[in-house]
């Protein structure tokens, strides 16, 4: 490390992997790192909390960290954990509601989420099944945990005559906008995303 520096980030990539969150994690606390900062929402801050109970560890998430397991209270966290939650499933609740406006003759509106990632779907499924009832909206699922999955997941969403798709809030998926935009395109199928990155993309 030169004079004009003082800190050493280490940095460990999943590759939207999260099966290999916890040995990534380990290694960071074998490396006697000063602090872990987790990116990876849910997963990764439940690995690194799994790793050491003694480094600091600053997250964000999507979920509640209370329910998650992540930190005792919202007040109080204790522990070594703090950091961010979106509560994303009322923004997701919103984003469907939005796009209802959008295409009110639409009856079908299809989430597409990320399977791998129970931790996150679970409670946002659970969260919007009765929202999208309340607006009259059938809510069917979608799924893809790899970029291969992504031209699966359109065909399964014509068949089942969706009018259009909201974007689940995974990182995963953020990743992946490009294909993600231009899959909306090629089949005109009017979607709504978690981050304005994929409008920069030309949504």
């Amino acid at each position: 490390m030169s004079r004009d520096h003082n800190v050493k980030i280490e940095y460990r990539f999943a590759n939207n992997q999260n099966e290999r969150l916890p040995a990534l994690a380990a290694d960071l606390v074998q490396r006697q790192v000063t602090v872990i900062v987790s990116m990876a929402g849910t997963p990764g801050a439940l690995a690194a909390k799994s790793a050491t109970k003694v480094i600091p560890i600053i997250f964000q998430a999507g979920v509640d960290p209370v329910a998650a397991g992540l930190v005792a209270s919202l007040s109080r966290p204790e522990g070594n954990l703090t950091g961010v939650s979106q509560l994303l499933s009322s923004t997701v609740a919103k984003q469907i509601e939005l796009l209802h406006e959008l295409i009110p003759k639409e009856s079908i509106i299809a989430l597409l989420i990320n399977p791998t990632n129970q931790l996150h779907s679970k409670p946002l499924l659970r969260d919007l099944e009765a929202g999208a009832r309340s607006l009259g909206l059938q809510l069917p699922i979608v799924q893809a945990s790899a970029p291969s999955d992504f031209d699966k997941a359109y065909i399964t969403l014509l068949d089942l005559r969706a009018g259009g798709l909201v974007i689940g809030p995974d990182i995963f998926f953020l990743s992946q906008r490009d294909q993600l935009v231009a899959l909306a395109a090629r089949h005109s199928v009017p979607a709504i995303y978690p981050w304005r990155e994929e409008l920069r993309q030309g949504a």
